[in-house]
């Protein structure tokens, strides 16, 4: 059975590259932030958006160029095949997958197993909430044809 989801302008899904990871990044800064041990208390204060601006540009950069080797491929599959299984839900799990991948990649061994996953969950997150929010402002549901 096709999907009933089906891609939005090009527009739009230029502006769901660059807004689904900037919306992750604010939201693993803010994690940053209120959770932040009391080893790395300084590391995102009050004070601290310079930090967040560049976090977020850089990391976008970032996340589009994963984006480009994945996320291009796949929409491009989605849009020839129609796949039913490629929705909301599957694009969260993807996105927190890779994002968990590249979090725990990006962590370092040093600081144990605990510091490990919580990259990895960090990552996640980030993954997840970019997956989100591109499949909200890409994807949009196909008009239902009448007989």
């Amino acid at each position: 059975m096709p999907s009933a989801l089906e891609l939005r302008s090009k527009r739009l899904i230029a502006l769901a590259y660059v807004v689904g990871p900037a919306a992750g990044l604010t939201a693993w800064c803010g994690s940053r932030y209120f959770f932040a041990s009391s080893y790395r208390a300084d590391y995102f204060r009050p004070g601290a958006e310079g930090l967040w601006i560049v976090t977020v540009l850089v990391g976008t950069a970032i996340c589009l160029v994963v984006e480009l080797l994945i996320v291009t491929p796949l929409l491009i599959a989605f849009n020839r095949y129609r796949w039913s299984w490629l929705n909301g839900r599957s694009a969260a799990v993807v996105g927190f997958l890779l994002g968990a991948l590249v979090g725990g990649l990006n962590s370092t061994w040093s600081y144990g197993w605990a510091h490990l996953l919580g990259e990895a969950a960090t990552g996640g997150m980030v993954g997840a909430i970019a997956a989100i929010i591109f499949r909200i402002v890409a994807v949009g549901t196909a008009p239902t044809k009448s007989a």
